[in-house]
């Protein structure tokens, strides 16, 4: 039992006795049953997610043990839990190596390509019909996303770090499919515990349509440490050239500062918080620009096993250049909202299903460029 731990709530169910004696004999794996539904029946009772957690971290199940210790952390803990659980979070790392993610999701979107609605625009006193593949138009995607992530230990502090991202969206519809593949190598290096630094260079391809559309080639740096005893920060930097295959007057350098917070405001809830600034020099004024943007979300577990995320975010993008025909420097604005819900008892092997709503709004001054887009996203992907 984690030190310290003693239940101050259900002390005679069952099956957290069962759990402690099979944690006591050094069985986590029987325990494990019994621990994760106490979680899912009382969320809120911070012994229990305690005990979970070190039954996952025994079972060096750490992503998922790393996540439960992190919850707990939002509870009023004593000072000896938390630097029990500050330990354990330092040894996770430790011992990090591999990590794995995959999802897959159809997605059926009132406009998947993120046109106008609009039949026509007008530009220099004329009005332009546009096509029908121009126009916004429903369609329903599949969505794969996946990648790994390899840390193999050079000394007791310092880490390389590999890894590879792919995101795939398939279409019937030809033009709307994407493939894009990224990759990166560096080194982490473990200020003290649970803060590091780390930085590398990155490679990436987007393809549209089925042909290669751009490439990515150029660096990057994070710091990540914790933020007092309930929150994790990250602050991150990017430096990259991106060069368009046809679409050349976009070919350019990218420079980009993002920031995130994670809060848990109790054992039950999570708070997140991200933003970012982006500056673009293309060879086109037309493509050169700011781009800002922020987001606030929630994640909140309800009795029972029910957990639900909620998500808002709001950006602009401000363009160097004057349209030659429209006369106007681009300016967007566009919001988001999203909704996410699973239930934790409710897995297809080692995924969790789960369903998405989203709703995005982008108002520009150039009439073409402005569209609304309304998703649904059901599908499978690892949770933790």
């Amino acid at each position: 039992m984690l030190v310290g731990a003693t239940a101050s709530a259900q002390q005679d169910d069952p099956r957290w006795t069962r759990a402690t004696q099979h944690m006591q004999q050094g069985a986590p794996a029987a325990a494990l049953p019994d621990l994760e539904a106490l979680v899912r029946a009382y969320p809120a009772e911070v012994t229990y997610r305690l005990e979970l957690a070190l039954a996952l971290f025994r079972l060096e199940r750490d992503r998922r043990a790393a996540y439960h210790f992190k919850q707990a952390q939002g509870a009023r803990l004593s000072a000896q839990r938390a630097a029990a659980v500050r330990d354990y979070l330092a040894r996770i790392d430790a011992r990090k190596r591999v990590h794995l993610r995959f999802s897959i999701a159809a997605v059926p979107a009132s406009n998947a390509g993120k046109r106008t609605s609009a039949n026509s625009v007008t530009a220099a006193g004329l009005t332009i019909p546009l096509e029908d593949d121009q126009r916004a138009q429903s369609a329903t995607g599949l969505e794969i996303a996946g990648g790994v992530t390899w840390l193999p230990r050079l000394t007791p502090r310092l880490q390389a770090s590999l890894s590879l991202d792919t995101l795939i969206r398939h279409y019937d519809e030809k033009p709307l499919r994407e493939l894009h593949l990224t990759g990166r190598a560096g080194l982490r290096f473990a200020l003290r515990d649970s803060t590091f630094i780390e930085g590398g260079v990155l490679a990436g391809r987007q393809f549209l349509g089925e042909d290669a559309y751009a490439d990515r080639r150029g660096v990057y740096g994070a710091y990540l440490t914790p933020l007092g005893g309930r929150a994790y920060g990250r602050l991150g930097v990017q430096h990259y050239r991106e060069t368009y295959l046809d679409f050349t007057g976009a070919t350019g350098d990218r420079t980009l500062v993002d920031a995130a917070v994670n809060y848990a405001l109790g054992p039950r809830t999570l708070l997140r918080f991200s933003g970012y600034v982006q500056r673009t020099d293309a060879r086109s004024d037309l493509q050169s620009g700011w781009k800002q943007g922020v987001s606030a979300g929630m994640t909140y577990a309800f009795d029972g096993g029910l957990v639900t995320l909620a998500d808002l975010s709001l950006a602009r993008d401000k363009r160097d250049g004057v349209g030659a025909i429209t006369g106007v420097a681009r300016r967007d604005i566009t919001l988001g909202v999203s909704a996410q819900a699973y239930h934790s008892t409710i897995r297809v092997g080692p995924f969790t299903p789960v369903l998405k709503l989203g709703w995005e709004d982008n108002r520009s001054n150039r009439e073409i460029n402005s569209y609304s887009n309304t998703s649904i996203s059901i599908g499978l992907r690892s949770v933790f």
